[in-house]
């Protein structure tokens, strides 16, 4: 597939999850109001070579650096150039509620996921040194090789959906289900690493 294939499927759906997709909307733009022939290949001219050596490094720089419009030479696109939304005939079923969460600038599971990705990443980084994304967890469910029961137990716990404590107050008659024998609450966190009558210490060396 090559580059052109790549920026008109990107187009299909909006650009979602397409990574620096306002120079990829800009390039589309000045492809459209270009009225002769186009023709892209390697740059032969020294200018054009330097142009994009310097393209290259804003495009290289850190994620969490702001770049510019200046910086970026982003222009503003004529309405009649502008395309906004995707394609029907392209959307799946999971492509929609990522173009409305998109748009509504908000993140799966909402704010307490949110949180337990962050432990999550976090943890990993200082367990191992190395820094993982939120989507790396979100991917890692998608391995084949872990076990269904695995992976529906650690979505579970990333979206503090386990029934125990809490979960069992909201029902009529079954809160005393909610306490552990310990006295306190049931959480996960309290079943797996902390209650002392359930040897969880010893789950945890193992």
């Amino acid at each position: 597939m090559d580059i052109h294939d790549k920026m008109e499927q990107w187009e299909q759906l909006d650009y979602l999850e397409t990574k620096n997709k306002e120079i990829w909307r800009n390039l589309e733009y000045h492809i459209r109001k270009h009225e002769g022939e186009i023709l892209l290949g390697p740059p032969r001219d020294t200018n054009d070579i330097k142009i994009l050596k310097e393209l290259e490094e804003i495009l290289n720089k850190k994620e969490e650096e702001k770049r510019s419009e200046r910086e970026l030479r982003i222009e503003e696109i004529p309405t009649k150039y502008k395309i906004e939304g995707a394609e029907i005939r392209q959307l799946t079923q999971k492509t929609p509620y990522e173009l409305i969460l998109r748009e509504k600038n908000l993140k799966p599971g909402g704010k307490p996921t949110q949180e337990r990705i962050k432990e999550t990443c976090e943890e990993h980084k200082r367990k191992t040194g190395n820094q993982i994304m939120n989507k790396d967890v979100w991917n890692g469910l998608k391995n084949k090789k872990i076990p269904f029961k695995i992976k529906d137990f650690i979505w579970k716990l990333i979206h503090n959906c386990h029934k125990v404590g809490n979960w069992f107050k909201r029902i009529p008659n079954w809160q005393d289900k909610a306490i552990c024998e310990c006295g306190e609450t049931e959480t996960i966190d309290h079943i797996i690493t902390e209650c002392k009558l359930n040897r969880s210490e010893d789950i945890c060396v193992i």
